[in-house]
């Protein structure tokens, strides 16, 4: 199988069965609000999905991170993990892994 790449809005509202438990890189987001267990994650289009996993290393950044976003100059976010049904008509990653937190 090849890895699966994809924007925030291919993850919000686009649940895609045959990608059902692979693994997804999802890059070009915005994170929006970051707590221990959760990431929020936008893109500039209004898409947004909320990333699950252990993200407490991260947390002396949170606040750096609402600042740039406040700003409007939030680094760009990659997230990976396994693709499965979310709530409503969407997908969730989960547990999700913060890949990188780059410009």
């Amino acid at each position: 199988m090849t890895l699966l790449t994809m924007p925030v809005s291919d993850i919000v509202g686009n649940y895609d069965e045959s990608k059902d438990g692979r693994t997804v890189t999802v890059s070009g987001g915005l994170p929006d609000k970051m707590e221990r267990s959760s990431l929020l994650i936008r893109d500039g289009a209004g898409y947004a999905f909320y990333c699950y996993g252990d993200f407490s290393e991260y947390m002396n950044g949170a606040a750096k991170i609402d600042s740039l976003r406040q700003e409007r100059k939030s680094p760009v976010a990659t997230v990976k993990d396994t693709y499965k049904k979310g709530n409503g008509n969407g997908a969730d990653l989960g547990p999700c892994v913060l890949m990188d937190l780059g410009k």
